[in-house]
């Protein structure tokens, strides 16, 4: 028999398409069924009435007039129809339900299962525009959203009772908030191999062309790139938004921007790439996704620690630098040297093939409750 549990989430996290957050929500719902759970969904909208996003513009904040009245309560009721002594928060924007879900029901549960925590990702969108400004501060109302984010953070953090995180370095992060206890979940690689056919000299990348760590990947990687590709190599660029792929178009000639792609258009697209370049130089929240892509492909990447945050394998390996020009050497070299390439994806099979099962995670999680 399994243990009776209410799993909360919004509704877009659900939604069977191939986002980073769509796919991380799945896999952790897979991973409390396998852990032992029958979980009941509570799934919502975040709030979109105009109070609510007026009080938002006038004070933004992830955590605030976002979730719908009642639903602290809703999730009560739940709990105590199916008789769950664990609620699973997904992500940490749920976080302030901890407190009224306490007060409502004081022996429940609770366990956030965190796809990294907000303010580290507004961290660096400061510290990243300051650079590209000279150092210029960032504004009084930008500063008053990173700090009342981490209060709320911190405060949240009193009522819940394991937070599940996405990478390593998170937990340190987590007891610094002063969570009780934090695991990490290391990343499942579900094996979608291609039908691998690379064209000499192309490669590609696939990334959130507005989203900060990408913004600074970029613009530090592309002009090492660039001193590198000669007249036969290709970068393939898949994403979005039109204008900021266009405009990387402009500065860089040897970039093919491909816009966004679905998914079949994708997996056609990648089997033609020597390799998949991932040149991440911060540690943002979370982890990579698109790692797990790649890594069910079965080609060759090259990226860095922070790039492989988050995953784990017993065996193989892939190519890791430390900087911008090591990624941009490894990646022209992948692209052009097909003895390399080939070690590469023997390298990269034998690590998407040991990485950890579902079975695996399961049973960590399921520890880590036990002992809450």
């Amino acid at each position: 028999m399994k243990e009776p549990a209410v799993f909360v989430s919004n509704a877009n996290s659900l939604r069977n398409i191939p986002g980073g957050q769509q796919i991380c929500t799945q896999e952790y719902l897979e991973t409390v069924k396998r852990a032992g759970f029958a979980p009941q969904v509570v799934d919502f909208e975040f709030r979109r009435d105009w109070p609510a996003r007026l009080r938002r513009k006038l004070r933004p904040n992830p955590y605030r007039n976002a979730l719908p009245d009642g639903l602290a309560d809703k999730i009560a009721e739940t709990a105590t129809s199916v008789g769950a002594t664990w609620v699973f928060l997904n992500l940490t924007e749920l976080a302030p339900l901890a407190e009224p879900i306490k007060f409502l029901r004081p022996s429940m549960k609770i366990a956030v299962l965190s796809h990294g925590a907000e303010s580290v990702d507004d961290f660096h969108s400061l510290r990243i525009k300051a650079a590209r400004t000279e150092g210029r501060p960032a504004k009084i109302r930008e500063r008053l959203k990173l700090s009342d984010q981490l209060l709320d953070e911190a405060a949240a953090r009193r009522f819940i009772d394991h937070v599940f995180v996405l990478a390593p370095f998170e937990i340190e992060l987590e007891r610094w908030l002063g969570a009780r206890r934090a695991t990490w979940i290391p990343r499942q690689v579900k094996r979608r191999p291609l039908d691998w056919k690379p064209t000499h000299g192309r490669m590609g990348f696939v990334g959130m062309l507005d989203h900060w760590p990408t913004i600074e990947a970029l613009e530090l990687w592309l002009p090492e790139l660039s001193k590198r590709v000669g007249n036969n190599t290709r970068l393939r660029l898949v994403g979005a938004p039109h204008k900021a792929g266009e405009a990387l178009t402009a500065r860089f000639p040897f970039i093919d921007f491909l816009g966004g792609l679905n998914d079949a258009e994708l997996r056609a697209e990648a089997a033609t790439w020597t390799c998949y370049p991932q040149p991440l130089f911060c540690w943002g929240r979370g982890c990579s996704t698109k790692l797990a892509t790649a890594l069910s492909w079965g080609i060759p990447v090259a990226t860095t620690l922070q790039g492989v945050r988050g995953y784990s394998w017993k065996d193989g390996a892939v190519t890791l630098g430390e900087t911008p020009a090591e990624i941009a050497e490894a990646a022209v070299r992948l692209a052009r040297d097909e003895s390399f390439r080939r070690s590469a994806k023997e390298a990269v099979d034998a690590a998407a093939a040991s990485a950890p099962t579902l079975a695996e995670v399961a049973d960590l999680m399921r520890g880590a409750l036990e002992r809450s």
